[in-house]
């Protein structure tokens, strides 16, 4: 199997990660059901994970999260930031989280 361009919860082998943001940026993503939805990525300076992906799409959680977090709404301010990533689970099924 490849691995995936975007982090997903089951690439997590660790319980946590610390990492830098280096972009976010709006991208073109396909869900499960095959549709195409424009979202919000974050782009870490180091690969994440046993995938190496760098990349992780944000759900509004995450987004809020991060948004909170770093007490900024404008993602530009974003880039050069520190934030922990945590594998939790929901519905059953390993996740991406922001640890606060």
């Amino acid at each position: 199997m490849y691995p995936s361009t975007y982090l997903k919860g089951a690439d997590l082998e660790e319980p946590s990660y610390d990492c830098v943001i280096a972009a976010v940026t709006m991208e073109e993503v396909t869900n499960s059901a095959g549709e195409t939805d424009r979202k919000p990525v974050v782009t870490f300076t180091e690969p994440v994970g046993s995938g190496q992906a760098r990349k992780l799409i944000l759900n509004k959680t995450n987004l809020n999260s991060i948004e909170a977090l770093l007490d900024m709404d404008e993602t530009d301010g974003w880039i050069g930031e520190g934030i922990t990533i945590v594998r939790e689970s929901w519905q059953g099924k390993p996740v991406v989280r922001i640890a606060h």
